[in-house]
């Protein structure tokens, strides 16, 4: 074995980036799977149409985005375990792909959140009206379309924000980083950037998408830091992570409880609405109950503010465990065993040679 390693130097299998790298594919996986499941909805044309109001949604660009995605996510397998576990040579081409990789998510959740965007205005434009009891605007194709799979479609816009975390943590990891740094830190920052994904392009209300773009910034914020940390200054920048986890934590506990009472008072205003007739019901509603309940029937009846919180209490739970690692890091750290000492088999290897001469 010692010998297979000193003719084959592997980039290391027992290096935590392998796992960051498996998070990666499995994300992709599913992202490829819902494209598809979305390209083969009923009804839907081929191509776009250029008189819809989301001319864009069609089989044409779910499939392309899917083949895409697919095409990248059989590459950065066949490197990944090229490059793990026989020759480290692979592990620089997989990162120019996993740069790539990084910018097509960015582009497939931009591209997708749009959709989502322009179906949260057009229930906000339809709510209007009921409210001035005006004339109600016309579905079309592609807004029934967004309407019946917005789950789906905001998972993957949710994914697409938290693949290339995984990936740039993947790249910056090797066999001696401390577990805190391979699991903990990534885990908070992808806390934060589900966070914002949830409500950056559902634009139910104005004080979540201040909070998704709040979240969006802690989220770029970590990163940057954690960076940072680690090219310079390491212990005297780990307080200052420290702090800054922290006060995240805070904000979700603060996140968490308001969006919380936006979902029990539009619960409230719904179920009122709902015992007598809706239109009049709703015009007779005041403002503030009135943007309660718009909030909650645009966020898919509380669905998506249940998951929200969910988001919240998942950020609060890994930036305070984060926080308290900064902070231990900082006061100083045990000494590790290096990934770099001769395994047991390198030792029997080396003692059966001198045997032999």
């Amino acid at each position: 074995m010692g010998k297979c390693r000193r003719l084959f130097p592997s980039g290391g299998y027992e290096n935590p980036a392998v796992g960051s790298w498996g998070t990666v594919v499995a994300a992709e996986g599913v992202i490829i799977l819902l494209l598809v499941l979305l390209s083969q909805v009923a009804n839907l044309p081929l191509k776009e149409v250029e008189n819809a109001t989301m001319p864009y949604v069609s089989k044409q660009l779910f499939l392309g985005c899917a083949c895409v995605h697919a095409v990248g996510g059989l590459i950065v397998t066949a490197l990944c375990f090229a490059g793990y576990l026989f020759s480290s040579c692979f592990l620089i081409p997989l990162g120019v792909v996993g740069v790539v990789m990084q910018i097509l998510c960015l582009a497939t959740s931009g591209l997708l959140g749009s959709m989502f965007t322009q179906l949260s205005q057009f229930r906000s434009d339809v709510l209007d009206d009921i409210k001035r009891g005006g004339q109600l605007p016309v579905q079309d194709f592609s807004v029934v379309f967004v309407g019946q799979h917005e789950g789906m479609i905001v998972t993957i816009c949710v994914l697409c924000l938290v693949v290339p975390v995984l990936i740039g943590t993947a790249c910056s990891q090797t066999a001696s980083t401390p577990g805190y740094e391979a699991t903990v830190y990534p885990g908070a920052i992808m806390a934060s950037l589900v966070s914002a994904g949830l409500f950056l392009f559902c634009r139910a209300n104005p004080a979540l998408a201040g909070l998704s773009i709040f979240w969006l910034i802690c989220g770029v914020g970590l990163g940057v830091s954690w960076g940072i940390q680690k090219a310079c200054c390491s212990r005297i920048l780990s307080i200052v992570l420290a702090v800054i986890f922290l006060v995240v934590t805070v904000f979700s506990l603060i996140s968490a409880g308001y969006i919380f009472g936006l979902y029990l008072r539009g619960k409230e205003v719904l179920m009122d609405v709902q015992a007598v007739a809706k239109s009049s019901a709703i015009q007779k509603l005041t403002e503030e109950r009135y943007e309660d309940f718009k909030t909650y029937v645009i966020a898919n009846f509380g669905v998506f503010l249940v998951a929200g919180l969910l988001a919240n209490f998942y950020a609060l739970v890994f930036t305070l465990f984060a926080g308290l690692a900064a902070i231990r890091s900082a006061c100083g750290r045990q000494p590790t065993r290096k990934s770099t000492s001769i395994s047991q088999d390198d030792a029997d290897d080396t003692k059966r040679e001198q045997d032999q001469a």
